[in-house]
């Protein structure tokens, strides 16, 4: 064992023991703390003392997993408010396996 993979550990044990603890005190809003995990998880990828390479090279695909993730947190957020339309309805995306949905 290494040096690195130790001091890696030991970083992200430590981030994800203060993003817990903010979002405990319920002084964090949900979208913001996911938004906070969305950057360190970028910064981390571009960390080498935590990867020997990023995963996501370049702008396109680190913009690209960031417009996944907050699509996700909209739908999250839209499906408990229902203030605005969702964006991903069953029956505006494209069939794949002829399989039934259940909505």
């Amino acid at each position: 064992m290494n040096i690195g993979s130790v001091h890696s550990r030991t970083v992200l044990k430590n981030q994800a023991k203060d993003l817990l603890d903010q979002l405990k005190s319920k002084r964090m809003d949900a979208i913001l703390f996911w938004n906070f995990v969305t950057l360190q998880a970028c910064a981390n990828d571009y960390d080498t003392s935590i990867a020997s390479s990023p995963d996501l090279v370049g702008p396109t695909t680190t913009s690209r997993a960031f417009a996944i993730i907050h699509g996700a947190m909209y739908e999250a957020m839209n499906a408990f408010e229902q203030k605005y339309r969702p964006m991903f309805k069953p029956n505006n995306m494209p069939a794949t396996n002829n399989v039934p949905t259940r909505m």
